[in-house]
């Protein structure tokens, strides 16, 4: 596998950071990012591909999120991925979550979350921060893949740090998705505490009444 190439460096995925490890022998960083995922079959899919499009059958399917989505010109019904670009605020985020497992998705699709590893000397801000946490980084589809053959246990750890070579010109921080993603986080542990409190009313209020129906 060749280093990797200006070319490839134009796209990129967004990963946030989880854990640092420095080890003598390991230091590395644990990101994760997120897949959208297909376990049964699903009709209705088109590929475009060199200007045709070809309808399939999807049966099985794991995809990399690595954009927002956003609805199409003229049309506020669907929905389209928008190049590189990223999340700037939390309600993109949430687009996407509601577009692939909202009530009103008709594709049988779900949002999961895999994780890769990206050595420290690649991320310089990390080590400067006293809680990296959460931080999100956006990653080259080179990098990537080299990090994803790694994961998979399909290349050495020396032969990943060699790949991954000493430039950091393929990973960089994205402050304005780490806001996003910060909020975006807040906002679904507010919404989980809002529910549990909403079920906990609705439960005493149940208890209450069968109280008074045995009086």
């Amino acid at each position: 596998m060749s280093p990797i190439d200006q070319s490839q460096r134009t796209a990129s995925v967004p990963v946030i950071v989880e854990s640092v490890k420095d080890h003598p022998e390991f230091q590395m960083t644990r990101c994760i990012y997120f897949t959208i995922e297909s376990d049964s079959p699903s009709p209705d899919w088109m590929l475009f591909l060199q200007g045709r499009r070809i309808p399939f059958l999807m049966v099985g399917m794991i995809g990399i999120v690595h954009a927002p989505i956003m609805p199409t010109p003229g049309d506020n019904e669907s929905a389209i991925f928008l190049g590189d670009g990223e999340f700037e605020s939390a309600e993109m985020i949430d687009s996407l979550f509601d577009a692939i497992e909202g009530p009103n998705s008709s594709a049988e699709l779900t949002i999961d979350v895999e994780d890769i590893w990206l050595p420290n000397k690649l991320l310089p801000w990390v080590a400067d921060s006293s809680n990296p946490a959460g931080m999100v980084c956006r990653v080259s589809w080179r990098l990537f893949d080299i990090c994803y053959l790694y994961r998979c246990d399909q290349i050495t750890t020396k032969q990943f740090l060699a790949q991954c070579g000493d430039t950091d010109e393929h990973v960089r921080l994205s402050e304005r998705e780490t806001d996003a993603f910060a909020q975006w986080t807040n906002d679904q542990i507010e919404n989980a505490k809002a529910d549990y409190t909403q079920e906990h009313l609705r439960e005493r209020k149940r208890q209450q009444t069968d109280q008074g129906g045995t009086k």
